[in-house]
């Protein structure tokens, strides 16, 4: 009888330390969910790590640690948890999908395309994965399979404004600056952006439309004044309006806040030669071939720089 009762203790205990161990899995996972949710990414992981030593077997583990190590830009390291957690389930849309958003941040981007690829294979509506299918294709120069991509995520989502983006800088590569305009509007009627403004001012300047070009990119300014994009084509905007001087001081502006823009020095000594200052036209142009800018060297010759 004592026999009996002892091992109807150790049972019991066993079978105690069974439900412990269970309940202690479920609140490692639930508590690291609710820190990444909380944007405590740290303890989160610490969390996720826990669990995954007593369960590793766990895809959604592994995914959420992914997704800790996104939030923590290790994407590399984020890369080797969706490939455990695509192991143990192939048919997680997501898991794909955030495995090629780690990818395409590593510019990574055909093995990108093939992961959201396979997420909109397993989920022909999901909006994000081509989103950044197309955004991938943008980075590869593969335009046309861009204006595909946003074009399909649109007809799932018109107030996606990522997909308008992105969409526009494929139109502006295509030379579409009426596509590319109708984008930026749409986007701006979204969500207002400095980059939206910017990225207008490119459109109505490839329209030639060079005053509201001015207009947009002086927004773009006012709402991001380091942004050294804007500077430069609104100067080219000036330039083309025949405003030497304005054009003068927004490549000033573009060179202070990146010296190494070759064009800036190129385009500058062209308006001080519009402006009679061949000294200076000289030096700028002189500048920018050193720097490897070669349409300089035709513009020495016209001005017959020593």
């Amino acid at each position: 009888m004592a026999r009996l009762t002892a091992f109807l203790i150790i049972l019991f205990c066993c079978a105690a330390e069974m439900v412990f161990s269970q309940s202690d899995t479920l609140t490692f996972k639930d508590m690291g969910d609710l820190l990444y949710q909380e944007k405590k990414y740290n303890e989160a992981l610490d969390l996720y790590n826990k669990f995954i030593a007593l369960d590793s077997l766990n895809s959604d583990a592994h995914y959420k640690k992914g997704l800790v190590m996104y939030a923590l830009k290790k994407d590399s390291d984020a890369i080797a948890e969706y490939d455990k957690a695509i192991l143990l389930d192939a048919q997680r849309y997501e898991y794909f999908y955030n495995r090629g958003l780690s990818k395409y941040f590593l510019k990574q981007h055909e093995q990108s395309v093939l992961d959201f690829t396979k997420a909109i294979q397993i989920k022909p509506e999901f909006v994000n994965a081509y989103v950044y299918r197309g955004a991938a294709y943008f980075s590869m120069a593969k335009d046309r399979e861009c204006v595909v991509d946003e074009t399909t995520a649109l007809t799932f989502d018109l107030k996606n404004v990522n997909a308008y983006y992105y969409r526009a800088l494929s139109r502006n590569q295509l030379h579409d600056y009426k596509g590319m305009l109708d984008d930026m509007n749409k986007a701006l009627e979204i969500k207002e952006s400095y980059e939206y403004y910017h990225y207008r001012g490119v459109a109505r300047y490839g329209m030639k439309e060079y005053q509201v070009a001015i207009a947009d990119l002086s927004k773009a300014i006012s709402l991001k004044p380091d942004y050294v994009a804007s500077y430069f084509e609104r100067g080219m905007s000036y330039l083309l309006e025949g405003d030497d001087l304005k054009a003068i001081r927004d490549f000033n502006k573009t060179i202070e806040l990146k010296p190494g823009m070759t064009k800036a020095f190129h385009y500058r000594g062209l308006a001080k030669k519009y402006k009679g200052h061949i000294t200076g036209a000289c030096l700028d142009l002189k500048k920018a071939l050193q720097m490897g800018y070669t349409k300089s060297e035709e513009e020495l010759e016209k001005i017959n720089c020593n």
